[in-house]
């Protein structure tokens, strides 16, 4: 329809009239000598008005008729955005008519994500209007070979930089609470450091009561020494230098060896010898002398004494018997009136015998004495004393 038009209006533009007078008329000669424009030509409707012409819809004219133009280079007339020369955008479409698609339009960088974790890998670049499968706009990834691997990952101790952050196993999830350890006892204090490697000065256990002290720390030995060594909160108990103490109940400074307890310092009543045998008794004990005692009154003579803790048969612990052969002569025996030295003082029937008799002074002689001045005496002091008063 366009061709028929444009065919009308060259007619009516150009006719067969000889207008220049050279005997061609100008429907075979556009000579412009006097009015014509030239050869005939061809000339391409351009419907979007981008100055390039269908090549579908041409026509032959002298002139070029409003809406022709003389090229036939626009590959789609519908669009004034698409000619040769347009700038060529990511639409799927020939924008500047050179037969390829979106080959020269401003693209984005799109980068491999061969993990599938979300991040690009900046070795991996591609120039593309739209991404295709595995490939994401960003190029943070450190490690496009493990999906761990990835910024916002969580940290953990193997040595790799799990959040693309250039540090290394820095704050990481699984990493240690170390303890600080000042005093090398292998205990640390309260004040901590997380770390996938143990620190110089810190050790992975805690507890330590005195972090200056390497002989205080949880499980240490307990010392004899005013400190709490194994961190119980008491101070020397169970101390394992602690000394053995024995009941002392006779306070002769020897023990019972079947009563004791164990502390550093001595309990009042306890000593560290074990070895009384009667502690009961303070006379008896592991220096204890022994005498022999005939009579069997309790009371030994010095002849033949032995030192020993257990009595030997027929002793006694008590000695200076004056006769070992009369029962009722020794040292604790009553003195009496029998002309014999019974309590073995050294003394023979004394004013302290039992049945001594009281002598009053008698200075009259009338056999009658005064109760003002008297003595005690086995027999008579002399005339000057009555037995009557």
């Amino acid at each position: 329809m366009k061709l028929a038009v444009l065919t009308l209006l060259a007619l009516t533009a150009c006719g067969e009239t000889d207008n220049d007078g050279d005997g061609v008329s100008m429907q075979l000669d556009c000579d412009d000598n006097n009015s014509e424009i030239g050869e005939m030509a061809t000339f391409y409707v351009d419907a979007d008005g981008d100055g390039f012409g269908d090549e579908l819809e041409p026509a032959e004219s002298c002139y070029a008729p409003d809406g022709f133009v003389d090229n036939a280079t626009d590959c789609d007339d519908t669009n004034i955005s698409i000619y040769p020369g347009a700038v060529e955008v990511c639409n799927g479409v020939d924008d500047n008519c050179n037969m390829d698609i979106d080959d020269q339009a401003s693209v984005g960088t799109w980068y491999a994500d061969a993990d599938g974790d979300g991040y690009g890998d900046p070795d991996a670049a591609y120039e593309l209007c739209e991404p295709s499968a595995g490939l994401v706009s960003n190029d943070e990834d450190c490690d496009d070979l493990s999906a761990d691997t990835r910024p916002g990952a969580d940290e953990i101790c193997d040595e790799i930089d799990n959040d693309c952050d250039d540090t290394i196993d820095e704050l990481a999830t699984d990493a240690t609470t170390w303890y600080r350890d000042d005093d090398n006892d292998g205990y640390g204090s309260d004040i901590t450091l997380s770390s996938c490697e143990q620190p110089t000065g810190y050790s992975d256990q805690m507890g330590d009561c005195d972090d200056n002290d390497d002989s205080s720390y949880p499980s240490a030995p307990e010392l004899c020494d005013l400190i709490d060594n194994d961190c119980d909160k008491l101070i020397d108990n169970n101390a394992t230098d602690a000394n053995t103490w024995y009941a002392d109940l006779d306070e002769d400074n020897y023990g019972d060896a079947t009563s004791s307890i164990t502390a550093c310092d001595s309990p009042v009543g306890y000593n560290l010898d074990n070895t009384d045998c009667d502690d009961s008794n303070a006379a008896i004990h592991p220096e204890t002398w022994w005498y022999v005692d005939n009579d069997g009154d309790m009371y030994g003579s010095a002849t033949g004494a032995v030192q020993a803790c257990i009595a030997p048969a027929n002793t006694t612990y008590t000695a200076n018997d004056c006769d070992d052969n009369n029962p009722s002569i020794n040292p604790g025996a009553d003195e009496i009136c029998d002309n014999l030295d019974n309590d073995c003082d050294g003394d023979i029937d004394s004013d302290d015998a039992i049945d001594a008799i009281v002598w009053y002074a008698d200075g009259d002689g009338d056999g009658y004495g005064t109760d003002v001045a008297y003595l005690l005496s086995c027999l008579s002091p002399g005339e000057d004393f009555s037995a009557l008063s």
